[in-house]
């Protein structure tokens, strides 16, 4: 098996905003403009990022000065004060995982986005940081149904917190699975969740009530693995957590360009209908249960980052 923890950090360097990246601005001279037209540089002294967003400009490939490097800053980039095509790519990575027009242009919009993401990676649990460098929807209209709830994010966590209490009997298994692959330990949580809502939904001999196949908490398929441990043990939660992480690997290798979060999140929707059905980002569900599945385990994965650690200080 893949050395899960070498090849993880391996893929530090695919873009997004991470966990460690910093998020200070600095002083700035760099352009101005709608997103759309000719790139300019009208060179304007020591005018912030943010200043200069505010007052309607943009930044673009081939604008250079400090309002560049504070945006390189800002995405854990080099500080090179040159918006290069790394720059770009990183620009359009970012929109792409935070359902944005996807340009390479940084304005309003996408400023906003990144402190916005920056705030929340700041607040979270350390080994939780990577829920929160990618948007999601949370749970269809079909998934909340369950619950006779409506879609969204708020009827995950909500979902969530109807089994945090037996979600919190295996927390030191999730803790311990997590930390052996590089998983943050909410995730497992949320998986379990969604699949078994944390238990409740298991038949005395350890298999689902609606599903013959899927074994435990995490429902590890008997067709395609050997069930490993009792239902809701360390033994079973770690297969699941090493399926999960082989899963990774294999997004990672299908999709070079996608940030470290974009891949983890394929993976949570491959846990569901296999790597084979992982194409395009933005149509990740496409082929989920539910048609929700790793944006529905997203959100309740944030809901229970503040389970699994103290917020780190920056």
């Amino acid at each position: 098996m893949q050395d899960h923890a070498t090849s993880r950090a391996q893929r530090r360097g695919r873009g997004g905003l991470g966990a460690t990246q910093a998020t200070g601005a600095a002083t700035t001279s760099s352009t101005t403009g709608s997103n759309q037209g000719a790139v300019t540089n009208l060179g304007l002294g020591g005018q912030g990022l943010a200043a200069l967003i505010a007052a309607g400009g943009a930044l673009r490939f081939g604008d250079t000065g400090t309002a560049v490097m504070d945006l390189q800053a800002r995405l854990g980039l080099d500080r090179t004060g040159a918006f290069d095509g790394a720059t770009r790519d990183a620009v359009i990575r970012f929109q792409l995982a935070h359902s944005l027009r996807a340009d390479g242009v940084v304005g309003k919009a996408t400023l906003a986005a990144i402190d916005r993401v920056a705030a929340e990676i700041a607040a979270a649990p350390q080994d939780s940081r990577i829920l929160f460098e990618v948007t999601t929807t949370g749970a269809s209209s079909v998934t909340a149904a369950q619950d006779r709830l409506r879609g969204g994010i708020r009827a995950s966590e909500t979902m969530a917190d109807t089994d945090e209490r037996r979600i919190l009997a295996m927390k030191d298994a999730f803790v311990q699975a997590g930390r052996d692959h590089g998983i943050p330990a909410a995730l497992l949580a949320a998986i379990a969740s969604r699949e078994t809502r944390g238990g409740n939904s298991l038949k005395s001999d350890g298999y689902s009530r609606y599903d013959g196949n899927g074994f435990g908490v995490m429902q590890v398929d008997k067709r395609h693995h050997s069930p490993e441990g009792a239902a809701t043990s360390l033994a079973h939660i770690d297969q699941a957590a090493s399926i999960l992480a082989d899963f990774r690997d294999m997004v990672a290798d299908k999709h070079p360009d996608w940030t470290e979060a974009m891949i983890l999140r394929g993976a949570v929707a491959a846990y569901n209908k296999g790597p084979g059905s992982v194409g395009s980002y933005s149509r990740i569900d496409r082929n989920t249960t539910g048609g929700d599945y790793s944006s529905d385990v997203w959100a309740r994965a944030r809901r229970y980052a503040r389970l699994f650690g103290e917020p780190a200080v920056s």
